[in-house]
């Protein structure tokens, strides 16, 4: 468990350059934060496949990889959705806010 002694709004967060990428022999993407401390990661997948990841909403240390697996249930892209998946973390919405 993690936790943040101040509101999420008042943290001093700094990117911490998320790198996504994924396997073509399994449903399968790995992220990794690779200059600071990433708050509050989140997957997200386009539009033309329906499923779910196996975790979401995570916390990554700086230089810390974590694969996570996807479950496909409906896919009309012909595998082409997993070149399109998104990762975010509270520092991008810092930064749009």
């Amino acid at each position: 468990n993690y936790a943040t002694l101040s509101w999420p709004k008042d943290l001093k967060i700094v990117d911490p350059g998320l790198k996504l990428g994924h396997s073509s022999k399994k449903t399968t993407v790995t992220v990794e934060a690779t200059s600071g401390v990433s708050l509050y990661t989140w997957l997200d997948y386009p539009e033309g496949v329906v499923g779910y990841f196996e975790e979401n909403a995570f916390v990554l240390a700086p230089g810390e990889k974590k694969e996570i697996g996807f479950t496909v249930l409906e896919d009309t892209t012909d595998g082409a959705w997993v070149r399109n998946i998104t990762v975010q973390s509270l520092w991008d919405q810092k930064v749009r806010g």
